[in-house]
């Protein structure tokens, strides 16, 4: 749904060599713009800056979390190249430049390409995990394809691991339909996003809803289990997608999420 509000921002406003070509998405709290981008270098580049309207009481949150992006150096992981902030009478917008990913005209992928789809969330997910870092937002919207690649796309709910009952994190459960049920609790642990991998990786493969191929059925069940003690570790899943066959996944996922 177009906003009003984003016809209203130009890349003059950011103090960044940003010319601000296309609205690809947006609605009232957020929008995505195709833009070019002038680097330290003087090379210009096809980037795509990202908006979002900030509520007052969590302002200089998100761009702390993109300060951080900016440093994360990982094949799966977009590259973010510049952020800050901007007033406007509707509020304080918090924009990122980011490299540009292609687009993907279709969230349902075949069962080979959800493989290297799945391998490669699963390495930028462990990335991030490395650093004690939380995703919460992994669904089909927050991943992009860039040439063979995927990758992870959107830093702006970070969260350290822990307890967090603040507002903002709790109504992550009410954006997002891939957020797991100890969200509602602010209980913040790798098993989130080891939930929101299942879910995520259904969501890829609805052209298989009736019968999903082998690899994946034991993958989702270990995903979801309610209970996030008992979920598989990102490790566990990316070493069983990768070295066991086809029959032998399903046995061992279901081994791995009762361990």
């Amino acid at each position: 749904m177009h906003e009003p509000i984003w016809d209203q921002v130009t890349g003059d406003e950011l103090q960044l060599d940003v010319q601000l070509r296309q609205l690809l998405h947006s609605n009232s709290k957020r929008a995505v713009f195709r833009a070019d981008y002038l680097d330290a270098t003087d090379n210009v580049r096809g980037v795509l800056v990202r908006f979002f309207l900030e509520d007052i009481t969590h302002q200089g949150e998100r761009v702390s979390r993109f300060l951080e992006a900016k440093y994360f150096e990982h094949p799966h992981l977009l590259r973010y190249l510049e952020t800050g902030t901007l007033v406007r009478e509707q509020g304080t917008l918090t924009y990122a430049v980011t490299e540009p990913g292609d687009v993907w005209d279709s969230e349902s992928l075949a069962a080979e390409e959800a493989l290297r789809f799945a391998q490669h969330v699963l390495s930028g997910l462990e990335y991030l995990h490395s650093r004690n870092l939380v995703y919460c937002v992994l669904s089909p919207d927050t991943v992009v394809p860039e040439g063979s690649d995927w990758k992870l796309s959107d830093f702006s709910e970070l969260r350290v691991a822990g307890i967090d009952t603040g507002e903002e994190t709790l109504a992550l459960r009410r954006t997002w339909d891939t957020c797991p049920p100890e969200a509602a609790e602010g209980l913040i642990s790798p098993a989130w996003d080891v939930w929101a991998f299942g879910q995520t990786l259904r969501k890829v493969l609805t052209d298989y809803q009736a019968k999903l191929p082998d690899p994946f059925r034991g993958v989702l069940l270990a995903c979801l289990n309610i209970n996030p003690a008992s979920r598989p570790t990102l490790s566990q899943l990316s070493g069983l997608l990768e070295t066991t066959g086809p029959g032998d996944r399903e046995t061992d996922l279901s081994t791995a999420a009762s361990a």
